[in-house]
């Protein structure tokens, strides 16, 4: 999963990020929407060990040609703040979007993280086929963030709920073997960053691909 790689790359233990973080599964909850300012929030609750809040969000203003800022802020119970900040081109999950990376963890200075020329010049890694998706039909979902009319899908052992009216992926609950994903909190705007204030990557028009 990319955002867990990416995370990784902080040099702490990563939270577990859960469905909308597979390609694959992206695909069977539809195409992500960066939307100016949108955010979403989610409890990533494990059977075992501590609970997570991830909270992705697509920074104002888009840019030109379809690019954009999305960043996520991760906080686990038993580990520092962590935050990445990625200049894409396209739906995250795979790495040919990808044009720049940061990386803040709480009480240290951000960092670009670089990139592999090498994996942006070969060509992207063949789709692995989906799981059988199976569309069960409407069902009231009630989460932290109010009741939702949703779309029960199920993806192999996985079963996610999708609604139109939550931003990027629709995900409203996710429950897949050893941990639940519930949405906590949206909005289709109002999106913040979590970077310090004198932080400044640039326009995004020094892409390094």
């Amino acid at each position: 999963m990319l955002l867990a790689l990416l995370l990784a790359a902080s040099a702490q233990k990563p939270p577990e990020v859960p469905l909308f973080a597979d390609p694959r599964l992206a695909e069977a909850l539809g195409e992500f929407q960066p939307h100016a300012g949108a955010w979403v929030e989610y409890a990533i609750i494990p059977r075992k060990g501590p609970q997570t809040r991830l909270r992705l969000s697509v920074l104002s203003p888009l840019l030109s040609q379809g690019r954009y800022w999305l960043e996520s802020a991760s906080q686990s119970q038993d580990g520092p703040p962590v935050a990445t900040r990625m200049l894409l081109h396209g739906p995250p999950g795979r790495i040919e979007n990808m044009e720049r990376l940061y990386v803040y963890v709480g009480g240290q200075a951000p960092m670009e993280f670089p990139l592999d020329d090498d994996a942006h010049a070969a060509p992207p890694l063949p789709r692995r086929p989906l799981p059988r998706v199976r569309r069960r039909g409407m069902q009231e979902v009630r989460v932290a963030a109010g009741s939702f009319r949703a779309e029960l899908i199920e993806v192999g052992p996985a079963r996610v709920w999708h609604s139109d009216g939550v931003p990027l992926w629709g995900l409203v609950r996710a429950l897949e073997p050893g941990r639940r994903v519930e949405l906590i909190a949206f909005g289709q705007s109002g999106a913040r960053t979590v970077f310090p204030p004198e932080f400044d990557q640039g326009k995004g028009n020094e892409s390094r691909k």
